[in-house]
């Protein structure tokens, strides 16, 4: 009952404007718009990457975060 009469409180006021992109005066429409890049793998692809991740006991999701961590650092 505490944690929700704290939620509760805190949520009294909402700010009239819930963004993610800081507003600017001078900038009314601002998009979140952005470049997407798609990869597609063939399906021996997919095949030597699941034993691969069965060889090393990791999961496809470890995978490939670690491969767009390693993208991104490029």
């Amino acid at each position: 009952m505490k944690d929700k009469a704290y939620w509760e409180e805190i949520f009294t006021t909402i700010p009239e404007v819930a963004s993610l992109v800081p507003m600017q005066e001078d900038k009314k429409d601002i998009s979140c718009e952005g470049a997407r890049k798609k990869f597609t793998f063939s399906s021996n692809d997919l095949a030597n990457i699941k034993v691969f991740c069965d060889s090393h006991k990791i999961s496809f999701y470890n995978f490939f975060a670690a491969i767009y961590s390693l993208y991104c650092q490029n």
